[in-house]
């Protein structure tokens, strides 16, 4: 019951409701100055919104056992007026302009679709997004930040199926603009980071990029390392580096046996090139110490 107490809310199935009690309470929390209060909320609406989808279930499952056709004897009469069928469920663009959390259900929908589900279709996603940050509801400086702070949330866990639609949210609330500042919150921050791999990787699927070749060799299957390892450590040091420094999100798409194998690889490189400095070093000096003297004679 502390659930719905925290939502100010008798239980109910009505997942609406239950998503309309939780924008009141969040416009009512400073989630940068009380941070275990909007922990508390959104476990509170995860819970409220898992337990009304399961009593749905329930009641949706025990109608359709109720409505279950009685077995009649063969020359028993038919009804004179049979039920009519059932309207078709609305499609998802009229569903949303009936009730307007609607939208927010569509975009849920697609992507948490359930264990096994392809990756959605891109242009579903965008028009999805579309939809809420066209909305009117958007010129309210309230309800636009509760906006904000749930897209940053759905599109953070739904990760990587979100990645479509990341650049044009974060573009969207100018998030870039406060990354790396102390006041940006978290989730903001590792969406600019997201965007910034996702823009990273497409630089290196061109041919043309000069590390094109490291990103394909790192993202291969290959199990040992072969002559490539031969003039190419250079441009796999500065691949993971750059990676590491600028987009870490980017090294998800990399095969961590392939970079593991490298690593290694490089690992090793360093002492010999030291040892071979060195023995240059003394062979310079030798032939500079005593060759002046054997000229001499």
């Amino acid at each position: 019951m502390r659930v719905w107490t925290i939502l100010g809310l008798k239980r109910t199935d009505d997942i609406a409701e239950i998503r309309r009690a939780y924008s009141r309470k969040l416009k009512a929390i400073d989630v940068e100055a009380d941070p275990s209060a909007f922990i508390a909320l959104r476990e509170a609406f995860e819970r409220a919104r898992a337990d009304a989808e399961a009593r749905r279930w329930r009641e949706e499952t025990d109608s359709a056992q109720d409505d279950a056709p009685l077995e009649l004897p063969t020359d028993a009469p038919l009804p004179a007026d049979p039920m009519p069928a059932p309207a078709p469920a609305p499609e998802p663009e009229t569903a949303a302009r009936e009730d307007p959390d609607a939208r927010f259900t569509e975009l849920e929908r697609l992507l948490f679709p359930g264990d096994g589900a392809p990756p959605p279709d891109p242009e579903a996603l965008a028009d999805a997004v579309g939809a809420i940050l066209a909305h009117p509801e958007m010129d309210q400086v309230d309800r636009r930040a509760n906006v904000e702070l749930w897209l940053a949330e759905l599109l953070f866990d739904a990760a990587p199926r979100s990645d479509p639609v990341v650049a044009t949210v974060v573009d969207h609330f100018h998030w870039d603009a406060k990354a790396g500042d102390w006041d940006q919150l978290w989730s903001f921050e590792a969406l600019v980071n997201r965007r910034n791999a996702l823009a990273l990787i497409d630089q290196l699927a061109d041919e043309n990029h000069h590390l094109h070749w490291a990103w394909c060799d790192l993202t291969g299957n290959s199990p040992t390392l072969g002559l490539e390892r031969i003039g190419r450590g250079g441009d796999i040091s500065l691949l993971l580096q750059k990676i590491r420094d600028e987009a870490p999100p980017a090294e998800e798409y990399l095969n961590p046996d392939r970079v593991a194998l490298w690593e290694a690889q490089l690992n090793k490189s360093v002492p010999n090139i030291l040892r071979w400095a060195i023995v240059a070093f003394w062979i310079l000096f030798l032939v500079v110490r005593f060759g002046g003297l054997f000229d001499g004679h």
